[in-house]
């Protein structure tokens, strides 16, 4: 089988040499206690958001020269965690009262198992998000809309299982592209529907795998 067509291994959190569960934790918490966890910046003289202060503890505790503190791709190469699930953080983190905030980066990682592959867990946010917020807000108007929020959060419970092969593979990528635009959506509908405390804990019970 050629390297093109074997499939790319699963992420794993907290695998990356030199940068364990505990270590991070550590770095996230000296960023906590010396007051660098702020909203509205990824990083900027010496204080961050979750995924800047996040990048910044990934940086120091690995000695980087650089690191882009707004790349959420990141979470992917050094903490094994999805990019989309970055988004979901910091999206969360910026719709929550500022103390709530501070708390938010370490609850966040202190969630995720040492070894867990991650890749499920939009898949389970998604139609939670759909189902429990996005569709309350149409009540019975909007037919149409409600069938389809409803099918895409079927499709996303299932991975696409019911489409052939092709169609799911489109549909998949589309799903992608739906997820990263999901994710910036969700600060707007959370700030109006005032959800982001159910999220956290909704997100956090679905971090928890192993």
């Amino acid at each position: 089988m050629s390297a093109s067509t074997t499939a790319a291994a699963p992420l794993r959190a907290y695998s990356y040499p030199g940068l364990d569960k505990p270590t991070f934790l550590a770095e996230l918490q000296m960023h906590a206690d010396q007051d660098c966890i702020v909203q509205g910046q990824y990083w900027k003289n010496g204080r961050g958001c979750a995924v800047g202060c996040s990048l910044h503890s990934v940086q120091r505790r690995l000695g980087l020269a650089s690191i882009a503190y707004n790349d959420h791709s990141q979470f992917e190469t050094y903490l094994g965690i999805p990019r989309i699930l970055a988004w979901l953080e910091d999206r969360i983190f910026e719709g929550l009262a500022l103390a709530e905030a501070r708390l938010w980066p370490m609850r966040f990682a202190e969630a995720v198992q040492p070894g867990a592959d991650l890749s499920g867990v939009w898949n389970q946010f998604a139609p939670w998000l759909l189902r429990e917020i996005v569709l309350p807000t149409l009540g019975d108007k909007h037919p149409k809309q409600r069938k389809a929020i409803i099918a895409v959060a079927k499709g996303y419970e299932t991975n696409w299982a019911t489409l052939t092969p092709r169609k799911a593979s489109q549909q998949a990528t589309a799903a992608a592209a739906y997820a990263a635009a999901a994710a910036a959506a969700y600060a707007a509908a959370a700030a109006r529907l005032g959800i982001h405390e159910r999220a956290v804990e909704c997100l956090r019970a679905m971090l928890a795998v192993r």
